[in-house]
Protein backbone atom coordinates (compact mmCIF):
# COMPACT_ATOMS: atom_id res chain seq x y z
CA UNK A 1 0.00 0.00 0.00
CA UNK A 2 1.67 3.45 -1.27
CA UNK A 3 0.43 6.68 0.49
CA UNK A 4 1.19 9.68 -0.28
CA UNK A 5 0.48 13.46 0.69
CA UNK A 6 1.57 16.70 -1.31
CA UNK A 7 0.90 20.18 -0.06
CA UNK A 8 2.66 22.92 -1.99
CA UNK A 9 1.91 26.66 -1.40
CA UNK A 10 3.17 30.03 -2.16
CA UNK A 11 2.04 31.48 1.11
CA UNK A 12 2.41 30.10 4.73
CA UNK A 13 0.36 27.32 6.20
CA UNK A 14 -1.72 26.41 9.54
CA UNK A 15 -2.41 23.52 11.08
CA UNK A 16 -4.36 23.74 14.30
CA UNK A 17 -5.07 20.02 16.53
CA UNK A 18 -5.18 18.31 12.51
CA UNK A 19 -3.75 15.75 11.55
CA UNK A 20 -2.21 13.95 8.04
CA UNK A 21 -1.46 10.79 7.81
CA UNK A 22 0.36 8.05 5.18
CA UNK A 23 0.81 5.23 7.38
CA UNK A 24 1.83 1.81 6.35
CA UNK A 25 1.21 -1.91 6.64
CA UNK A 26 2.89 -4.83 5.42
CA UNK A 27 4.29 -3.14 2.79
CA UNK A 28 6.38 -0.56 1.53
CA UNK A 29 4.47 3.10 2.30
CA UNK A 30 5.98 5.94 -1.14
CA UNK A 31 9.48 7.00 -0.75
CA UNK A 32 8.31 10.35 0.07
CA UNK A 33 5.20 9.99 2.37
CA UNK A 34 4.44 13.76 2.94
CA UNK A 35 5.75 16.33 1.38
CA UNK A 36 4.85 20.07 2.71
CA UNK A 37 6.48 23.00 0.52
CA UNK A 38 5.99 26.63 1.81
CA UNK A 39 7.73 29.75 0.50
CA UNK A 40 6.75 31.37 4.02
CA UNK A 41 5.75 30.32 7.19
CA UNK A 42 4.50 26.76 8.89
CA UNK A 43 2.75 26.79 12.33
CA UNK A 44 1.29 23.52 14.07
CA UNK A 45 -0.48 24.32 17.71
CA UNK A 46 -1.58 21.28 19.35
CA UNK A 47 -4.09 21.04 22.75
CA UNK A 48 -5.18 17.26 22.07
CA UNK A 49 -1.93 15.85 22.78
CA UNK A 50 -1.90 13.99 19.74
CA UNK A 51 0.49 13.65 16.71
CA UNK A 52 -0.15 16.36 13.77
CA UNK A 53 1.99 14.45 10.94
CA UNK A 54 2.20 10.13 10.84
CA UNK A 55 3.84 8.13 8.46
CA UNK A 56 4.85 4.84 10.55
CA UNK A 57 5.56 1.42 9.43
CA UNK A 58 3.35 -1.64 10.86
CA UNK A 59 4.43 -5.56 10.79
CA UNK A 60 6.47 -5.68 7.44
CA UNK A 61 6.59 -2.29 5.34
CA UNK A 62 8.65 -0.38 5.60
CA UNK A 63 7.56 4.05 6.21
CA UNK A 64 7.98 6.76 3.51
CA UNK A 65 9.77 9.52 4.56
CA UNK A 66 8.45 13.22 5.80
CA UNK A 67 9.94 16.57 4.14
CA UNK A 68 8.86 19.75 5.54
CA UNK A 69 10.42 23.04 4.54
CA UNK A 70 8.96 26.57 4.86
CA UNK A 71 10.72 29.97 5.98
CA UNK A 72 10.26 29.26 9.31
CA UNK A 73 8.98 26.66 11.68
CA UNK A 74 7.06 26.98 14.58
CA UNK A 75 5.10 23.96 16.50
CA UNK A 76 3.45 24.86 20.08
CA UNK A 77 1.71 21.84 22.46
CA UNK A 78 -0.11 22.82 25.59
CA UNK A 79 -0.99 19.47 25.64
CA UNK A 80 0.49 17.40 29.13
CA UNK A 81 1.11 14.15 27.47
CA UNK A 82 3.43 12.07 25.91
CA UNK A 83 2.70 12.06 21.92
CA UNK A 84 5.17 12.77 18.86
CA UNK A 85 4.18 15.96 16.66
CA UNK A 86 5.79 14.15 13.90
CA UNK A 87 5.38 10.35 14.10
CA UNK A 88 7.57 8.08 11.74
CA UNK A 89 8.27 5.04 13.90
CA UNK A 90 8.57 1.55 13.16
CA UNK A 91 5.83 -1.14 14.91
CA UNK A 92 7.15 -3.86 13.68
CA UNK A 93 10.89 -5.22 11.07
CA UNK A 94 10.06 -2.48 8.70
CA UNK A 95 11.94 0.75 8.73
CA UNK A 96 10.76 4.09 10.58
CA UNK A 97 10.22 7.03 7.85
CA UNK A 98 13.17 9.21 7.25
CA UNK A 99 12.27 12.90 8.24
CA UNK A 100 13.81 15.84 6.24
CA UNK A 101 13.20 19.78 7.58
CA UNK A 102 14.36 22.25 6.34
CA UNK A 103 13.99 26.12 7.88
CA UNK A 104 16.30 29.48 6.87
CA UNK A 105 14.76 31.46 9.09
CA UNK A 106 13.87 29.81 12.60
CA UNK A 107 12.52 26.00 13.88
CA UNK A 108 10.86 26.63 16.90
CA UNK A 109 9.21 23.97 19.10
CA UNK A 110 7.85 24.17 22.06
CA UNK A 111 6.02 22.01 24.67
CA UNK A 112 3.87 22.28 27.75
CA UNK A 113 6.15 19.63 29.91
CA UNK A 114 9.20 16.97 28.53
CA UNK A 115 6.82 14.29 27.25
CA UNK A 116 6.25 16.02 24.32
CA UNK A 117 8.41 14.41 21.27
CA UNK A 118 8.78 16.82 17.88
CA UNK A 119 9.98 13.76 16.09
CA UNK A 120 9.96 10.16 16.61
CA UNK A 121 11.34 8.37 13.60
CA UNK A 122 12.80 5.48 16.13
CA UNK A 123 11.56 1.73 17.04
CA UNK A 124 8.33 0.53 19.12
CA UNK A 125 8.72 -1.77 22.04
CA UNK A 126 10.10 -5.22 20.71
CA UNK A 127 10.42 -4.01 17.08
CA UNK A 128 13.54 -5.73 14.83
CA UNK A 129 12.90 -2.68 12.78
CA UNK A 130 15.37 0.00 12.10
CA UNK A 131 15.14 3.65 13.01
CA UNK A 132 14.78 6.70 10.33
CA UNK A 133 17.18 9.27 9.69
CA UNK A 134 16.43 12.61 11.37
CA UNK A 135 18.07 15.68 9.25
CA UNK A 136 17.40 19.03 10.25
CA UNK A 137 18.68 21.85 8.44
CA UNK A 138 17.80 25.82 9.69
CA UNK A 139 19.18 28.97 10.67
CA UNK A 140 17.98 28.60 14.01
CA UNK A 141 16.67 25.93 16.12
CA UNK A 142 15.12 26.33 19.47
CA UNK A 143 13.57 23.16 20.84
CA UNK A 144 12.11 23.62 24.60
CA UNK A 145 10.50 20.89 26.64
CA UNK A 146 10.09 18.73 22.93
CA UNK A 147 12.10 15.70 22.48
CA UNK A 148 14.00 13.58 19.45
CA UNK A 149 13.66 9.79 18.89
CA UNK A 150 15.27 7.75 16.53
CA UNK A 151 15.64 4.44 18.28
CA UNK A 152 13.94 2.86 21.17
CA UNK A 153 14.50 5.80 23.99
CA UNK A 154 10.63 6.02 24.26
CA UNK A 155 10.38 2.06 24.02
CA UNK A 156 12.67 2.62 27.38
CA UNK A 157 10.10 4.81 29.16
CA UNK A 158 8.00 1.59 28.97
CA UNK A 159 10.18 -0.69 30.41
CA UNK A 160 10.75 -2.54 27.18
CA UNK A 161 13.81 -2.16 24.31
CA UNK A 162 14.20 -2.79 21.04
CA UNK A 163 16.70 -4.83 19.29
CA UNK A 164 16.72 -2.85 15.94
CA UNK A 165 19.19 -0.46 15.36
CA UNK A 166 18.39 3.53 15.74
CA UNK A 167 18.60 6.52 12.83
CA UNK A 168 20.98 8.68 12.38
CA UNK A 169 20.11 12.45 13.63
CA UNK A 170 21.94 15.47 11.56
CA UNK A 171 21.41 19.15 12.73
CA UNK A 172 22.52 22.26 11.00
CA UNK A 173 22.19 25.66 11.61
CA UNK A 174 23.98 28.90 12.60
CA UNK A 175 22.32 28.94 16.48
CA UNK A 176 21.16 26.03 18.53
CA UNK A 177 19.44 25.69 21.89
CA UNK A 178 18.27 22.85 23.26
CA UNK A 179 15.88 23.85 27.21
CA UNK A 180 14.30 20.81 29.22
CA UNK A 181 14.88 18.43 26.03
CA UNK A 182 16.71 15.30 25.14
CA UNK A 183 18.02 13.98 21.62
CA UNK A 184 18.52 9.97 21.81
CA UNK A 185 18.95 7.62 19.13
CA UNK A 186 19.64 4.40 21.49
CA UNK A 187 19.05 0.60 20.55
CA UNK A 188 19.47 -0.54 24.03
CA UNK A 189 17.64 -4.13 23.20
CA UNK A 190 20.92 -5.47 20.84
CA UNK A 191 21.49 -3.06 18.28
CA UNK A 192 23.31 -0.30 17.20
CA UNK A 193 22.87 3.00 18.49
CA UNK A 194 22.54 5.75 15.50
CA UNK A 195 25.16 8.26 14.92
CA UNK A 196 24.86 11.78 16.07
CA UNK A 197 25.92 15.35 14.00
CA UNK A 198 25.42 18.50 15.11
CA UNK A 199 27.16 21.77 13.22
CA UNK A 200 26.47 25.12 14.52
CA UNK A 201 28.00 28.06 14.98
CA UNK A 202 26.66 28.40 18.86
CA UNK A 203 25.04 25.81 20.61
CA UNK A 204 23.27 26.39 23.94
CA UNK A 205 22.50 23.19 26.19
CA UNK A 206 20.87 23.75 28.67
CA UNK A 207 18.18 23.02 31.68
CA UNK A 208 18.27 19.25 32.04
CA UNK A 209 18.99 18.28 28.28
CA UNK A 210 21.18 15.67 27.15
CA UNK A 211 22.05 13.90 24.59
CA UNK A 212 21.89 10.46 24.24
CA UNK A 213 23.25 7.55 22.48
CA UNK A 214 23.17 3.53 24.12
CA UNK A 215 23.45 0.84 21.73
CA UNK A 216 24.26 -2.62 22.93
CA UNK A 217 25.86 -3.55 19.60
CA UNK A 218 27.90 -0.35 19.47
CA UNK A 219 27.20 3.41 17.98
CA UNK A 220 27.47 5.79 15.41
CA UNK A 221 29.56 8.65 15.17
CA UNK A 222 29.23 11.37 18.08
CA UNK A 223 30.45 14.60 16.09
CA UNK A 224 29.38 18.54 17.64
CA UNK A 225 30.78 21.02 15.71
CA UNK A 226 31.00 24.82 17.11
CA UNK A 227 32.30 27.82 17.37
CA UNK A 228 30.82 28.73 20.64
CA UNK A 229 29.32 25.43 23.04
CA UNK A 230 27.57 26.06 26.31
CA UNK A 231 26.07 23.69 28.34
CA UNK A 232 24.19 24.60 31.78
CA UNK A 233 22.64 21.50 34.02
CA UNK A 234 23.05 19.15 30.71
CA UNK A 235 24.66 15.89 29.62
Amino acid sequence: LLAYVEMLARDSGRFADATISANTRNANGAPIAIDIMLTKDLSVTDTRGAATITARARDSGDAGEVRISAANIKITSTADSSFAAIDTHTLGSGKGGDVTIAAPGTLTVTGVSNKMFFIDSGTAPLSKGVGGDTTITAGKVELTRSNINTGDFIAQQTGQRSPGPGGNITITANSFEMKESAIATDSSGGGKAGGFTISAREIHINESSFLQQIGINGTGGFVIKATDLHMSDSA
